[in-house]
């Protein structure tokens, strides 16, 4: 899966990918990528790299990264000299600007759009890994972040219609993000 030279680390990449390989140093970052990518997010991209290698090929439209910008900056400070990229090319012909720019914003845009975690599911999954087989900032989320999902217990739903209140009247929920308080039932299982 990974490879490595008296030079240094060439990369680490799934098998389906070694045919698509490149070196690093013939590529650019697009300067007109709309998407920042902060140091968690590339700490975070540059963690999943050394445990599982590279699973997807970035975009290029000749030298330049159209689809993966993150992913080839985090193999530039891992020091890895290739990674796999595919060309912008469909049925044969290379994309237009526009439909370069059209897929370069979906594909960063597609996974903000009505996505979310399921928490119940989410707890689950990270209980079954639980093996020590990997650490959990190896996926991108901290300790905190992973104990507050296990630890979730139910979704509460306030009612749809609520009664005039009074100030200091008793409540039996508390949203932990915006401290607004309901009382009501919990969403049923």
């Amino acid at each position: 899966m990974s490879t490595t030279t008296d030079t240094g680390k060439v990369g680490k990449w799934i098998d389906d990918l070694k045919p698509l390989l490149r070196p690093i140093t013939g590529l650019e970052a697009d300067p007109h990528n709309p998407r920042r990518h902060d140091e968690r997010q590339i700490a975070a991209i540059m963690k999943m790299l050394e445990r599982w290698g590279q699973h997807r090929p970035a975009t290029v439209r000749g030298d330049i990264v159209v689809i993966g910008n993150a992913m080839v900056e985090a193999a530039r400070r891992l020091n890895w000299t290739h990674v796999a990229v595919i060309r912008d090319i469909v049925d044969g012909r290379q994309d237009s600007d526009a439909e370069s720019l059209g897929r370069k914003i979906a594909d960063n845009r597609a996974p903000e759009i009505g996505g979310s975690w399921d928490k119940r599911v989410l707890a689950e999954e990270f209980v079954a890994a639980d093996t020590g087989e990997f650490q959990i900032d190896d996926v991108g989320f901290t300790f905190e972040e992973r104990e507050a999902i296990v630890t979730y217990e139910r979704e509460v739903v306030p009612p749809s219609e609520f009664k005039n209140v009074e100030a200091g009247m008793s409540t039996e929920f508390r949203c932990p993000k915006c401290k607004y308080e309901w009382s009501g039932q919990a969403k049923p299982e």
